[in-house]
């Protein structure tokens, strides 16, 4: 094994190395930028491969953290009635067109909530908006009772977010991406948990794999993996089923239905009637709107 840096914090379960802004991946430095869903990607893969800046994680460096990491048992709602999602009179604009104008909901906790709508409606918008990943042109957020625009990085450690182009890397395999991905989101993650997530992902023979050696369907499975993996409070999801064979399907349905009751889930899909076999209840996004469906 190459000789690590001091100042360093290996881990021997995953053959990662982390300091606050850098990852050590077989003795090449990754440098870890602001945000993980953020940068020119292809099909989820870093589009420039030559150059060492292509890992970005949901958090920020620590220096610019605007409140203390909080434990697993900490993350918990200020008042245990105030729901995991909250969206007061979201606002969002390119140029002329709004994408979003005065949207409004709320995601219980332990509620599935299903985002439904045409392609270009703001679905993908939204979820970016509650990730914290896109700044909207008005409104407020606020993740499990904590204000995401005045407390971004608190209210992020709520959360996880699967966007459309997930966010894999091609200098990790399988097995780096979940420890990486578990750290940035302030999880122990041993070999156990890891293993644990790829035998669940059906990805366990591929550990050691790159993403760029997996199929889309593989390396839609390991971003799902990641998002599963910290147990959010606040499960955000983009098109999970894209690319997935009917195992794969059948798989996200199950775990999307074990969480029903226990941790809150909102989800855009063009696939309704999969959907709607899981979610208490759908929206649908259109005109810059959003609507409650029957």
């Amino acid at each position: 094994m190459p000789q690590l840096r001091t100042g360093l914090n290996h881990s021997r379960e995953t053959g990662c190395t982390i300091r606050p802004n850098r990852l050590d991946v077989r003795g090449k430095f990754v440098t870890i930028r602001k945000h993980a869903y953020e940068g020119a990607m292809v099909d989820g893969i870093s589009e420039d491969e030559s150059h060492d800046a292509q890992t970005r994680p949901l958090h920020s460096h620590p220096r610019e953290r605007t409140a203390p990491l909080l434990s697993p048992l900490e993350r918990r709602p200020l008042v245990a009635s105030v729901p995991a999602l909250r969206l007061v009179g979201i606002r969002k604009r390119f140029g002329p067109r709004w994408i979003l104008r005065d949207v409004s909901l709320d995601v219980g906790e332990g509620e599935c909530v299903a985002l439904l709508g045409p392609n270009g409606a703001g679905k993908t918008t939204l979820l970016r908006i509650a990730a914290t990943v896109s700044r909207p042109d008005g409104g407020n957020i606020e993740v499990c009772g904590v204000d995401a625009r005045k407390h971004p990085e608190r209210a992020r450690s709520f959360l996880s977010f699967l966007p459309q182009t997930a966010p894999l890397y091609a200098e990790l395999t399988a097995r780096e991406h979940l420890g990486w991905w578990g750290r940035m989101h302030d999880v122990a993650v041993g070999k156990d948990l890891v293993d644990a997530a790829l035998v669940d992902a059906g990805l366990l023979k591929h550990a050691r794999s790159r993403a760029t050696a997996l199929s889309r369907g593989q390396r839609q499975r390991l971003s799902l993996a990641m998002a599963f993996l910290p147990s959010p409070r606040l499960l955000l999801l983009d098109e999970p089923f894209a690319a997935l064979d009917v195992e794969g399907r059948a798989w996200v349905e199950q775990r999307l239905m074990a969480r029903r009751g226990l941790g809150a889930t909102l989800v855009a899909s063009h696939e309704p009637e999969t959907i709607m076999r899981i979610a208490h209840r759908a929206l649908r996004v259109a005109d810059a709107r959003v609507e409650a469906m029957a």
